[in-house]
């Protein structure tokens, strides 16, 4: 592991300690009071996962590599190597000790992050791994590939097969949800509803809502809603209780009506923010009232991460390329 270090010495970071900047089209000043440029990868990043503790960031590329960042200091931690093709998922647990790898070969992985060494292999999939996620106690962990109808739960002590979930179509994207033995789940959208609430201890649908069009691009969770985006559909709220449609949020430049990338929801469920559309444009939103806070506009497709870390300040996590650019982002409202 020493060698894969030694061989990353030459990752260039460039920190900007304070960047004002000015959002459209309501011309809201927000303050970055960090932004940072790592590049460790010699592919394109394909994957981007944030620890709960935004301590850590994990990236994955073309170059079949897997990253893990330290983000308070922007440094380097390790490099993983088992991956025979590209990473398609990633996610970490709740105590940043398991990583859950995803790729293009078909195969998951699960890592110990602190002895950097490979559990297990999953070889369950005949497809790519379209989503990953680790239960927030991490006994289990879950698989889903792309196409494909089934989510497997596996047993993180011993990496056998725990349970098996039927979806009525294709799995895009799913998390496991902080009340115990509960995940949620999105499909394809050849359904009309196509978010899923699971128990998956008894292998029972809980709940079934929501409509998309072409179905869930990806999803977020707070204790009282679910956020959801798709490929051709506004941002939508739901009430993750009831299944009822709390709000829709429309991009001033109605420019929304294209692939949601990343959702996050403030700690006091008082703003929605979503990176969008071709040019990865990020929007921030009043929850209550659905009206538009500020947006951002981008620079091209990019893969993405966003949370808040208090009401007023949201990390962004964005990679174009081979590049990654972190900025924290302070709302002067």
């Amino acid at each position: 592991m020493e060698k894969l270090r030694n061989k990353f010495n030459t990752i260039i970071l460039i920190s900007i300690l304070v960047t004002p900047i000015f959002l459209t089209p309501s011309d809201r000043k927000v303050e970055t009071s960090r932004r940072s440029i790592l590049i460790g990868h010699e592919k394109s990043v394909t994957s981007l996962i944030l620890s709960n503790d935004l301590n850590i960031l994990a990236s994955g590329a073309e170059d079949k590599k897997i990253i893990i960042w330290d983000l308070k200091t922007n440094k380097l931690i390790t490099t993983l190597l088992g991956h025979e093709e590209f990473i398609t998922s990633l996610a970490i647990s709740n105590d940043n000790k398991y990583l859950l790898s995803g790729g293009k070969d078909n195969k998951a992985i699960l890592w110990d992050l602190k002895s950097e060494k490979q559990i297990c292999k999953i070889n369950k999939h005949g497809k790519l791994i379209q989503a990953t996620g680790i239960s927030d106690d991490s006994k289990y962990f879950a698989t889903a590939g792309f196409f494909e109808k089934q989510i497997y739960i596996w047993n993180t002590s011993d990496c056998t097969l725990y349970k098996e979930i039927i979806h009525d179509d294709d799995i895009t994207t799913l998390k496991f949800s902080t009340e115990e033995g509960s995940l949620i789940s999105g499909s394809g959208g050849k359904g009309i509803q196509d978010l899923y609430i699971w128990n998956f201890h008894k292998n029972e649908l809980l709940n079934n809502f929501g409509e998309h069009g072409d179905g869930v691009h990806q999803f977020t969770f707070s204790k009282n809603y679910i956020g959801s985006g798709s490929r051709n559909s506004p941002l939508k709220l739901w009430n993750i209780k009831s299944g009822q449609l709390m709000n829709t949020f429309i991009d001033l430049n109605e420019k929304l009506n294209q692939t949601v990338y990343s959702i996050a929801i403030s700690p006091l469920e008082n703003k929605i923010a979503a990176i969008y559309d071709f040019n990865c444009d990020l929007g921030i939103w009043n929850v209550n009232n659905g009206k538009q806070i500020s947006s951002i506009y981008g620079n091209g497709i990019c893969f993405s991460e966003i949370k808040f870390t208090d009401e007023n300040n949201l990390l962004i996590v964005k990679s174009r390329k081979n590049d990654i650019e972190v900025m924290q982002l302070n709302l002067q409202l």
